[in-house]
C-alpha cells in the first residue's frame, strides 16, 4: 500500500513520501530507531536505522522493526482497551462504578479510595501522588489513602494503572485465593504467591482477550530477559553497556508489555481500525475519553497518542503509538533518548496538505 485517500480534501497522498520525511528527521539522532507507518487497518511501510546492540554487548546488531522492547508506558492504552473490555462483558459495572472492591481483600482502604472510579484510573484522576508499581508498594498507596484536593486537581501517575493488574484478574474472576483474615506468617508467605498470581492472570487475560485477536502477537509478554536482547544506550556516550528492562512481570499495567515496533503498529491498527479485539464504538471511547491516550489537533485532525520511556543510568529508549482521524498511524521506537512525538507531528504536518 502506498498511495492512500488521506488528504485534506480527501485527495490522494503517498505513504512513501511520508517515510522519506519521517526518515530524514530520525536520522543521525539516535542510537537505533524503527518505525511502521500504518493506513486504516493495512500496513503501509516500515524502516529502521542504526542499532539495538553495539559493539560494546558484541554481538552488535542492527535495530530492524522486529527487535521486542518493554514498550514502557504504551502499555496504559493495552491496559485500558483490556479493562475497557471487561467491563463491557460483565455485568452491573462500568467506566463510571467504583473499583475498591476489586482490589484485594485483606488491604487496608485509606481515606478516599471508596470514591475512585475504573475511569478515574483511566484519566489519571484517582488522586494518587506517589508512583507505585510493585505489589507491596501500591497496597501501602491504597492504605495511604487520597485527599479530595488531589483527586479534584488530577495528576498523572503510573500506580493508576498498575492497580489494573489486580482489578482485571479479580473483575474476570480469576481463581486467586483469598489472604483476607491472614495474618502473621501466613500473609507474608501468602502476599507473594498472591502477587504473582495476579501478575499471571493479568498477562492471560490480555493475552486471550486482546493479543490472540491480533496475528502477529503470540510471543508477546512482560519479560524482555532472553538470549541476546534488544538493548537501549546513551547518544551522548556510546561507549556505555546498553541496558535492558528485563522481567516486568510483577510491575505490569502501567508499562511492562514487550513487543515489536511491527507488532506495537499491528496491535493498535486492529484495535482501532477493526472489530476482532472490541466494537469499535468502545475502541472510539478511549481515543474521545482519553483513556490512556493523549488527544491533540494536527493540522486540523484529531490525534490520540500514547509515549513511553525507559531510563536507566542514562540509558533510555522511547516508543510511541500515534494515530490521526485520517486513518494514518505512527509506531516507533528509539533506542536513546528522542523526542519521538514532535518527530512524528512535524513529519505529518510536512507531509499533509
Amino acid at each position: 500500500m502506498n498511495i492512500v485517500p488521506a488528504g485534506s480534501n480527501n485527495q490522494d497522498l503517498s505513504i512513501t513520501d511520508l517515510s522519506h520525511i519521517l526518515e530524514a528527521k530520525l536520522l543521525g539522532k539516535s542510537v537505533g530507531f524503527a518505525y511502521v507507518i500504518s493506513y486504516k487497518e493495512k500496513f503501509g511501510t516500515g524502516s529502521s536505522g542504526g542499532f539495538c546492540r553495539l559493539q560494546q554487548d558484541k554481538p552488535s546488531r542492527a535495530m530492524t522493526i522486529f527487535e521486542a522492547y518493554n514498550c514502557a508506558s504504551v502499555s496504559k492504552p493495552i491496559s485500558a482497551a483490556a479493562l475497557m473490555l471487561l467491563l463491557y462483558k460483565t455485568d452491573g459495572v462500568g467506566l463510571n462504578s467504583l473499583m475498591w472492591n476489586y482490589l484485594p481483600s485483606h488491604w487496608p482502604k485509606g481515606t478516599g479510595i471508596k470514591t475512585i472510579t475504573f475511569k478515574e484510573l483511566l484519566t489519571h484522576d484517582s488522586g494518587f501522588r506517589t508512583s507505585a508499581r510493585s505489589y507491596s508498594d501500591l497496597k501501602k498507596l491504597v492504605a495511604a489513602g487520597i485527599n479530595s484536593h488531589d483527586k479534584e486537581e488530577g495528576s498523572y501517575n503510573n500506580s493508576n494503572y498498575a492497580l489494573l493488574r489486580l482489578i482485571i484478574p479479580k473483575l474476570a474472576k480469576y481463581p486467586i485465593a483469598s489472604l483476607k483474615g491472614k495474618t502473621g506468617i501466613e500473609l507474608v508467605l501468602g502476599e507473594p504467591i498472591q502477587a504473582q498470581a495476579f501478575a499471571d492472570a493479568y498477562i492471560d487475560y490480555l493475552k486471550k482477550n486482546l493479543f490472540d485477536k491480533v496475528g502477529s502477537m503470540f510471543e508477546v509478554d512482560c519479560n524482555q530477559n532472553g538470549i541476546e536482547p534488544a538493548l537501549f544506550y546513551s547518544f551522548t556516550d556510546q561507549t556505555l553497556k546498553g541496558k535492558n528492562m528485563g522481567d516486568q512481570t510483577l510491575n505490569a499495567g502501567s508499562g511492562g508489555w514487550v513487543m515489536s515496533t511491527a507488532q506495537m503498529a499491528d496491535f493498535f491498527r486492529t484495535l482501532h481500525h477493526t472489530e476482532e479485539i472490541m466494537k469499535k464504538s468502545l475502541s472510539d471511547r478511549l481515543i474521545e475519553e482519553h483513556l490512556g491516550y493523549g488527544i491533540e489537533k494536527i493540522e486540523g485532525l484529531n490525534c490520540y497518542y500514547k509515549s513511553g520511556l525507559s531510563s536507566i543510568d542514562g540509558r533510555d529508549f522511547c516508543s510511541l503509538t500515534m494515530g490521526f482521524e485520517n486513518g494514518i498511524q505512527f509506531a516507533m521506537m528509539s533506542t536513546s533518548s528522542l523526542g519521538l512525538k514532535h518527530i512524528a507531528w512535524d513529519a505529518f504536518k510536512d507531509w499533509y496538505h
